[in-house]
């Protein structure tokens, strides 16, 4: 019996808590257990209950190190969003050192954290941190291009740190980022306070040529695909929704929430309602949802994908080191 089987047998059991929570632990744990029975083990309620703050740092390391974390992301962030609501400051603090961390796959989970602590509404001072920390966060936060409302305030507050050396790491990572959601970076910019440094006015200069090219992008429409290639954009638009279509449906069958096993199936009509068991029809709830994506997205050739992934996750400890081929 395997260690995830020996929880999952002992669910009903008779254990003592200890003795739960210690299986619980071996199974997370161990080399053996697969990434879908660790997702089954995360989505069951009396087992997760078990997950405290300590455990869930365990996973967090031993999977990093695994580097089997991107698959497990969502659920270690839906155990980590649920003691986060009785213990912030401690999670919050832990998140920050992730984000921070040499190790890449750690860096990938602190920055999903920070995003669903919403981190960039807390109180946490990065100024007031070392200025090796300040670095290590501007090149960390940026290095996925994602989410810039939940990420820009704090870092841009690092135009005002004391250190000269942060400002200008700030300066070398932040063009590039400020390309791919320039107005949502130019507004947040402008709502902000600075102290006024080389850096700073260095900056200011770049939003405002780019500023003046983007407007006269959006003034020639030849520069626009679906101007310029319309069936050739409107293949490529469909392609896409239907890919991402595909990735949601196989998502959602590899991650089922276990409630649902408890929910009851219902058929949906043409008419945009669904009908219960009487053959009642009600009509559908409507639900939207959106996000800024970066503007590289369509651009990156797969070569190019490959080195941003192999940058995003690159050891740290290893910069010294001469890549391999």
């Amino acid at each position: 019996m395997t260690a995830y089987e020996k929880v999952i047998s002992n669910l009903n059991g008779n254990l003592d808590d200890d003795s739960k929570k210690q299986d619980i632990a071996q199974a997370l744990l161990s080399p053996e257990t697969t990434e879908e029975e660790i997702t089954h083990l995360f989505s069951i309620f009396w087992v997760a209950r078990f997950i405290d703050f300590e455990l869930l740092k365990g996973c967090i390391e031993y999977y990093a190190k695994k580097q089997n974390i991107i698959h497990l992301f969502d659920s270690i962030g839906k155990r980590a969003q649920s003691l986060h609501n009785d213990m912030p400051h401690e999670l919050e603090e832990y998140a920050f050192e992730l984000v921070i961390s040499p190790n890449g796959y750690e860096r990938f989970m602190g920055r999903h954290l920070w995003d669903e602590f919403e981190m960039d509404n807390s109180d946490i001072d990065i100024l007031s941190m070392h200025e090796e920390f300040q670095m290590r966060f501007a090149l960390s936060i940026v290095q996925d291009f994602m989410f810039p409302q939940k990420r820009l305030k704090k870092l841009l507050t690092l135009f005002n740190s004391q250190s000269e050396d942060v400002r200008k790491v700030l300066l070398k990572v932040l063009p590039d980022y400020s390309l791919n959601y320039f107005g949502t970076v130019k507004k947040t910019f402008e709502q902000q306070s600075f102290v006024e440094s080389n850096e700073l006015e260095t900056f200011k200069n770049f939003l405002t040529v780019y500023d003046k090219r983007f407007e006269l992008c959006r003034e020639c429409k030849e520069l626009h695909s679906e101007y310029l290639f319309p069936e050739e954009y409107d293949i490529c638009r469909r392609e896409i929704t239907e890919h991402v279509r595909e990735q949601q449906r196989i998502a959602s069958k590899k991650n089922k929430p276990a409630f649902l096993d408890f929910v009851p199936t219902v058929e949906l009509g043409r008419g945009g309602g669904w009908r219960d068991e009487n053959g009642k029809v009600y009509p559908l709830g409507h639900y939207s949802y959106s996000q800024e994506m970066p503007m590289m997205i369509h651009s990156l050739t797969p070569l190019e994908e490959k080195e941003q992934t192999n940058y995003m996750f690159k050891d740290w400890t290893k910069l010294g080191e001469k890549d391999e081929a």
